[in-house]
Parts: C-alpha cells; sequence; structure tokens
C-alpha cells in the first residue's frame, strides 16, 4: 500500500487508513468493510455510536455500512444481510495524480455464506478519496451459474 494508505487497529479490529493529505482522511474496517470514520477538511462527516460492540462478529453501529445481499428486513437473511458481518479482505491502494486515493475491498461467497444463501458472487468495495470529498462504489458479480437477485 502507498504511504496514503496504512494498516491499523481500531476498537480491537483491522482498519485501513486512507490519508491524501493532513486534512482529510477515512478509517476502514476491514470487518464488514464498514467505513467507520471519514474526515474532510478537518471535520469529521460521520456517526459512529459508541455502542458498537467492535467484537468482529457483531455488525457495527454508524458510519457507513455495506448491506448485502438484502436490506433491513426484506427477506429470510439475518437484517441487512451479511456480508456486513463478514471479515473483508483489501486490495492494494493506489493514489492517483490528483492526489485522490483508491482502496478496493472484497468480498467472496464461502461455505458459510452458502449455508445462508444458496449463490456464489463476489462483492466488490471501492473506495475513493480526495481532499473534501469521497465516493464508494459497490459491484456485485455473480460467479456461479444461477441467476441470483438482491434487495
Amino acid at each position: 500500500m502507498p504511504e496514503t494508505a496504512t494498516p491499523e487497529v481500531f476498537g480491537g479490529q483491522p482498519c485501513i487508513r486512507l490519508r491524501p493529505d493532513a486534512d482529510n482522511h477515512l478509517l476502514v474496517a476491514l470487518h464488514g468493510g464498514h467505513v467507520l470514520s471519514w474526515v474532510a477538511n478537518g471535520a469529521e462527516q460521520l456517526y459512529l455510536s459508541p455502542r458498537s460492540l467492535m467484537d468482529g462478529r457483531s455488525p457495527i453501529r454508524g458510519g457507513v455500512p455495506v448491506c448485502f445481499p438484502q436490506f433491513n428486513e426484506r427477506g429470510p437473511l439475518p437484517k441487512h444481510g451479511f456480508a456486513r458481518n463478514l471479515p473483508w479482505v483489501a486490495g492494494g491502494a493506489t493514489q492517483n495524480s490528483n492526489g485522490a486515493v483508491q482502496l478496493a475491498l472484497t468480498l467472496h461467497s464461502s461455505p458459510a455464506t452458502l449455508a445462508l444463501w444458496p449463490h456464489a458472487f463476489r462483492l466488490q468495495l471501492t473506495l475513493t478519496l480526495a481532499p473534501g470529498s469521497l465516493a464508494l462504489d459497490v459491484s456485485v458479480d455473480n460467479t456461479g451459474n444461477a441467476p441470483l437477485s438482491f434487495m
């Protein structure tokens, strides 16, 4: 990872901090691919509940969660799906010529997810942090042979 993306621990959980400059940074937990903090031009933009357990099993409260493959209780899965309760894998971070730092986190189907939802998938969250701005892009790839839907 470039110097602008560093691993750290927050609340006992492994995280990555993106920092394109001194006044802008983002903290994302590998548990759930959850954005915990976004500081733009020196000011925090997100709320993170002090009631978050940060135990690596429970969902994190506040910040920006990834809800997949369902939102709320709109299906048979646990509330907001399972993606926010699983460990994600970070790819390499890059910094472009404009100073923006980009990091992709990935979650793949596994025996645990297939036991809850019988679909093979690859879920990717791409975070792009530049001075004063944050972009989040979520993509889902069907890696199986059957159609899948999510809500």
